[in-house]
């Protein structure tokens, strides 16, 4: 674990914006349209090293893979957690009601990320 007794350490916590063609990836795969993972399985690597790269050069010193093979944090943690089960808020609910939201899909996310000049 990196440490420095100089200076507070950077990172950043959640993930980063795709690049475009693994955006459509992941968006074809949640819509349940037939995706080449071997294609996918091919690219995930070389995006990663990207990102990291980028990391570096903005001089992050603690860097992740942006969490690339994941297309959310909800639907990872849904996909592999058993015994619960996801429902959406009913409207006029109360507090104290459990929920579980979807998140956005990575065809949302790549266009919330592009109107704000986020997407490469």
């Amino acid at each position: 674990m990196q440490h420095s007794t100089k200076r507070i350490l950077t990172t950043h916590a959640g993930s980063l914006p795709r690049p475009a063609d693994l955006l459509d990836m992941l968006a074809a795969k949640e819509q349940g349209q037939p995706v080449d993972e071997d294609k996918r399985a091919a690219r995930l690597p070389g995006a990663v090293k990207e990102i990291v790269q980028k990391q570096i050069d903005l001089g992050i010193d603690i860097v992740d893979d942006g969490e690339y093979s994941k297309p959310s944090f909800v639907t990872y943690v849904k996909e592999r957690l058993g015994g619960s089960r996801w429902t959406a808020k009913r409207r006029g609910a109360g507090r104290g009601s459990v929920r579980a939201r979807r998140s956005p899909s990575p065809s949302s996310m790549r266009r919330s990320t592009s109107a704000r000049g986020r997407t490469e």
